[in-house]
């Protein structure tokens, strides 16, 4: 079942026919009061009769009028139970199949019902009138009510129950996929990541949820060490997840590592790619830039060890680019970088904060000092 969310004026929808219902046993009312001295006789009869109308006319809305429920992925999970939705398309063929082809029988039938109906009354021509006039206007309000609350309000409470029920089934699989990422974490296996990121498509089609999942896979794949594994899916995922610039610079870092312990240049052109990719997505985002400086600190040092000047040249040369484009961003740019470069200085990256506070002290200082005036202005 499909709802165009409008915003609707649902009783408005209602009053004419009510209005018009209200107004017919008016004048019922004022007909038996004037018609004879049994006026009581008279004005139970015809409410009786108009009651009865309006029920047989209710029903056959109610008929017409049931919403359709779509079944959608009806391999997967419970469908909604859809009898009453099939006794409905059933009675509908019949009802409109019979009165097509057999109008001038149920015509007939009706006729003969208020000619029955009428005896009571003193005047039995009148009393014909008004019971086959009762008939057949109180048949099709209770028709077009009945119908107007199928298809408005009846709809309605169906599409909020599907949407409770669908609530409570996405909250049951996000809380299953959440255990599963909890064990992840406490027992890592690259297959069962793999699986818990597949599965996560199944589970979810909300763009943040799919990159929160991510996100979470592969920073745990970082914590265990599987950088292969990270540059595997962020190539594999990339048109599939709107990764966020975090989980890009959880590839850069991945690649970082990679390069530092092969100093193969596929990974330093890895490395360059996730920073760009992170930086796209967050334009000042500043871990990203520190990490690039990272991969050229690397250089640095390795060109310093082989005692090649030329690289050496290049990498201090690329540094100061590096620290130039930091400089030029938003201060929180150069606040976030500083802030991680610190946050290094307890992990195997120390070595290369030292180095880049004792061999390019210019530039680590314009670097501090862009960090400290971030930091005043927030704290002023």
């Amino acid at each position: 079942m499909k709802i165009i969310n409008k915003p609707l004026e649902v009783r408005s929808s209602f009053y004419i026919p009510g209005i018009l219902q209200i107004l017919g046993f008016i004048l019922l009312i004022i007909y038996s009061a004037f018609s004879s001295t049994h006026w009581s006789v008279v004005l139970t009869t015809t409410t009786m009769v108009m009651l009865a109308s309006f029920s047989v006319g209710a029903l056959v809305g109610f008929i017409f009028g049931i919403p359709r429920t779509l079944q959608e992925d009806v391999k997967k999970g419970v469908k909604a139970n859809s009898n009453l939705e099939q006794l409905s398309d059933w009675l509908t063929k019949i009802i409109v199949g019979v009165g097509l082809v057999e109008s001038k029988e149920v015509f007939q039938l009706v006729s003969g019902l208020a000619e029955n109906l009428s005896q009571g009354f003193p005047d039995t021509q009148m009393g014909f009138t008004i019971i086959l006039s009762t008939l057949i206007f109180y048949f099709f309000g209770g028709f077009f009510i009945s119908y107007l609350w199928s298809r408005i309000l009846l709809e309605r409470i169906f599409q909020e129950n599907l949407d409770t029920e669908n609530r409570i089934v996405a909250l049951e699989k996000t809380r299953d996929l959440q255990d599963e990422i909890s064990e992840l974490q406490s027992t890592y296996k690259k297959e069962k990541a793999k699986s818990i990121i597949e599965k996560s498509f199944d589970q979810t089609k909300d763009d943040k949820e799919l990159a929160n999942t991510f996100a979470k896979i592969v920073g745990t794949a970082y914590e265990n060490a599987d950088y292969s594994a990270i540059n595997q899916w962020v190539k594999e995922y990339d048109k599939r997840i709107k990764i966020p610039a975090q989980t890009w610079s959880d590839a850069a870092l991945a690649n970082l590592n990679l390069y530092r312990n092969s100093l193969d240049q596929i990974y330093a052109d890895s490395v360059e790619y996730a920073c760009r990719r992170s930086i796209q997505a967050l334009r000042d985002y500043g871990v990203p830039q520190m990490i690039r400086l990272y991969l050229q600190l690397i250089n640095y040092k390795e060109a310093t060890a082989n005692q090649d000047q030329q690289k050496q040249d290049d990498a201090r040369k690329s540094i100061g680019a590096v620290i130039e484009l930091i400089l030029k961003n938003n201060a929180i740019t150069a606040y976030e970088a500083y802030a991680y470069m610190q946050k290094n200085d307890v992990t195997s990256f120390k070595e290369y904060n030292e180095i880049f506070k004792t061999e390019f002290k210019t530039e680590y200082q314009k670097f501090k000092d862009k960090y400290l005036e971030h930091l005043s202005k927030n704290q002023s």
